[in-house]
């Protein structure tokens, strides 16, 4: 039987329940490998800006956003999920924080800047290049092209 899933980035994950409030969002799942859902959940912040709730037949039903910060995962043991057959599992219960508007805007201005400081190296290298075959040049020890440099056959003394 197919379950309802989360979709986020390129991951897809099967859940048992997920609840929101107060600035977090709980996504638990029974019998849930921890190692293997910390892993998933330890992607890139930008793949949790967008949470997507699926129905079991691939429905989008709810879209969380910015629940972008990876705050904890624990695991309860032998939980009873079924009353009735008294079935118990162990649930991994992963907890994600909302990101709020101002550090959303902070990290993408340090994105940004940190873009920006790339650029610049690499045409401060650049103007570093040029600069040091121009002093070659003007020093003589990068010789130019020697037909350029060559004085024409046909030129008078005065030319030359």
């Amino acid at each position: 039987m197919e379950k309802e899933k989360i979709t986020f980035g390129t991951q897809t994950l099967e859940y048992d329940a997920i609840s929101e409030g107060g600035g977090l969002l709980k996504v638990s799942v029974n019998g849930g490998d921890m190692a293997a859902l910390e892993t998933m959940f330890s992607c890139d912040q930008t793949d949790l800006e967008k949470i997507t709730q699926k129905s079991a037949d691939d429905q989008v039903q709810r879209v969380f956003k910015n629940y972008d910060i990876f705050k904890s995962i624990q695991k309860d043991k032998n939980v009873v999920i079924d009353e009735t057959t008294e079935e118990t599992a162990d649930i991994v219960t992963v907890t994600l924080q909302q990101e709020s508007a101002v550090e959303i805007a902070i990290r993408k201005l340090q994105a940004g800047q940190k873009d920006l400081q790339a650029g610049q190296d690499i045409q401060d290298g650049a103007i570093n290049d040029l600069a040091g075959v121009v002093s070659d040049m003007a020093t003589g020890e990068l010789a130019l092209d020697p037909e350029i440099t060559e004085e024409p056959e046909n030129a008078t003394e005065e030319q030359q």
